[in-house]
């Protein structure tokens, strides 16, 4: 994996981070009251640009280690079971402990982006904003150990 990759890679951990810095005090929210209309449709962008942010990085990485990316109407999907998956070459990139929740977040961001937000339902949207902070550790935690596995075989 080259420098500029890992730039990349590095570049969209920061803005997720960023995301959620700058979104702390929705999170807090959150967790301490039931949201109203606008609250729920805030959580609801939060959730898609967080899921936005990790499907970029993975895009980067597969880039970075010249990997096919999928390309058809399923490439969203794909795309995180090549995340999940060994190869002749290289280990997973994301640990399959947390691979059903990052689905959720998935299927989330296809419901986001076809409906209309105020019919979110916070019942189902809130677990994913609670678990949000703990699985973007998990994520950001493997794709450090990833990356330093890609550096290592190029030394």
């Amino acid at each position: 994996m080259d420098n500029i990759s890992v730039e990349k890679i590095n570049y969209e951990i920061s803005q997720i981070d960023k995301l959620f810095i700058s979104c702390k005090s929705l999170l807090d929210l959150c967790k301490l009251k039931e949201l109203d209309l606008i609250e729920t449709m805030a959580a609801g962008s939060f959730i898609h640009s967080f899921y936005n942010g990790v499907e970029k990085t993975l895009v980067h990485i597969f880039k970075g280690i010249n990997e096919m990316l999928p390309n058809d109407t399923n490439w969203h999907t794909k795309l995180l079971e090549k995340a999940f998956s060994n190869t002749e070459t290289r280990d997973s990139i994301l640990n399959k402990e947390y691979k059903e929740t990052l689905n959720s977040y998935m299927r989330f961001r296809h419901l986001f982006r076809h409906t209309y937000e105020y019919k979110l339902k916070i019942e189902k949207l809130k677990p994913l904003v609670d678990n949000s902070t703990d699985l973007w550790n998990k994520i950001k935690h493997d794709i450090n150990n990833f990356i330093r596995k890609q550096i290592d075989k190029n030394i």
